[in-house]
């Protein structure tokens, strides 16, 4: 439910039982736009982004999604997904195929060095907005992915890149000395401190999981 709008920081502010979550403007009305799209029905109006009535566009959004789907097993991706990133994310699915998958910025092509929920195997969601989950090996759930935010996918059995954005820079890993008594080897990539390990070893298989070359941090 919405409790109140927040218009200098563009977010819809919404109550949950004792809770509240936030929900921002542009947001609510990219989706809202891109299940327009999806389903050939009325765009919603931008001059209404940020206001009640915006809101409800994009509550009256995922009631039309919702309908379109209904008993049908439908991925939904994140506005701004590339087409390529869709198509392979959807063989994916079907698949089961173990993948890694790498997160950043797609401007700048700048990885996020993430290395939780990045590796495993596709499945969707329940509910209408059945959106792509990673589930890492032995585990029955897993997280959402960000798929407008996907840099590289990678075939874990083969290495094999099946989608590399254009703008993707590949971060170099380095090896150095810390000053961290108890972590004395520091791993840096993009010119900034990554994490520390109590050995080389360990440094160097962490290096070389995010780079892809081990499926294996350990």
């Amino acid at each position: 439910m919405l409790h109140s709008i927040n218009a200098e920081r563009r977010l819809f502010v919404l109550s949950y039982g004792d809770g509240y979550s936030c929900f921002g403007f542009d947001n609510a009305y990219r989706h809202a736009l891109q299940i327009a799209e999806l389903t050939r029905t009325p765009k919603p109006d931008p001059s209404l982004i940020g206001t009640a009535e915006g809101y409800e566009q994009y509550r009256a959004a995922l009631r039309v999604w919702a309908d379109h789907v209904r008993g049908r097993r439908v991925p939904y991706f994140d506005p701004g997904t590339p087409p390529q990133v869709r198509g392979v994310l959807a063989r994916l699915i079907d698949s089961g195929d173990t993948v890694r998958i790498y997160l950043g910025d797609v401007d700048s092509g700048r990885d996020w060095l993430e290395d939780c929920d990045v590796y495993g195997r596709l499945a969707l969601s329940m509910g209408p907005m059945q959106v792509p989950l990673l589930i890492e090996p032995r585990k029955h759930g897993g997280a959402a992915l960000l798929t407008a935010c996907i840099l590289r996918i990678q075939h874990a059995s083969s290495r094999r890149d099946l989608y590399r954005h254009p703008n993707y820079l590949e971060p170099c890993f380095q090896l150095r000395g810390s000053d961290d008594e108890q972590r004395p080897v520091a791993v840096y990539a993009y010119n900034q401190l990554v994490a520390n390990f109590e050995n080389r070893n360990k440094a160097r298989k962490y290096s070389e999981f995010m780079r892809g070359d081990r499926m294996s941090r350990h």
